[in-house]
């Protein structure tokens, strides 16, 4: 975080917002309608299948983060639909599966009869639901998360300057292979102790500032240097 302050100012956080903020709504929609609408299994499909075509937006947003602001218009570098796809639709598939039963399991929490009192909610209700949104979010979400930023990251294309140094193997991963980025397994396999251990501590950040009522700037900055961790190995 103090890497993106130091050279573009606090604002500059929520680069890629004009990106982000379609996806999120699109996504919301989708799992508000789905889960309202289908059984709790079948749900799980629309919030995959239709959010996977915008692959360009999803890896779009992780390179606007990733690099320096840039003169070039946004729609330029948009990647390649079919290539970008191919390399990243596994991995994305997965996030969104891993992000569709995270909703899922807080909305079946919620719905829990014991843990509302007259159509309200009850004092118990909070921690079942911390607990449900923890486990779900170091279960899925995080496993998921990582693969698919690395991948994305991955496919940056040469010359852009980056914001923290991208390990040698997604260098090395972006120019070899069909796709032109690296596999999952890969991705997943070459993410080192030591950058678990710093990504462990920046989720612990983030609890402690949700738990004490820190503002949404603090929270979107923690956010902001949990993928640059992805990436920085």
């Amino acid at each position: 975080m103090m890497a993106i302050r130091s050279r573009w100012k606090s604002l500059t956080l929520f680069r890629g917002l004009m990106i982000f903020a379609p996806l999120f709504i699109i996504e919301t929609i989708v799992a508000v309608l789905s889960i309202w609408a289908l059984p709790p299994g079948l749900s799980l499909v629309p919030q995959i299948i239709i959010p996977l075509p915008l692959a360009q937006l999803y890896c779009l947003w992780t390179h606007t983060i990733l690099t320096y602001p840039a003169k070039e218009a946004i729609w330029r570098r948009i990647p390649p639909f079919a290539s970008t796809l191919r390399a990243t639709g596994p991995a994305l598939a997965a996030f969104l599966l891993a992000k569709a039963l995270q909703k899922t399991t807080l909305h079946t929490v919620a719905s829990i009869k014991d843990l509302t009192k007259e159509g309200h909610l009850a004092p118990r209700f909070v921690g079942p639901m911390v607990l449900a949104a923890v486990l779900t979010e170091l279960v899925v979400l995080v496993p998921t998360r990582l693969v698919l930023t690395r991948i994305q990251a991955s496919l940056l294309p040469d010359g852009q300057r980056t914001v923290v140094a991208i390990d040698d193997v997604l260098k090395e991963g972006g120019k070899n292979g069909d796709t032109g980025a690296v596999g999952v397994l890969e991705a997943w396999r070459t993410f080192t102790w030591s950058a678990w251990a710093r990504l462990l501590f920046l989720y612990a950040q983030i609890f402690v500032v949700v738990v004490i009522g820190g503002g949404a700037v603090l929270l979107t900055a923690f956010f902001f240097n949990i993928l640059l961790s992805l990436i920085a190995g």
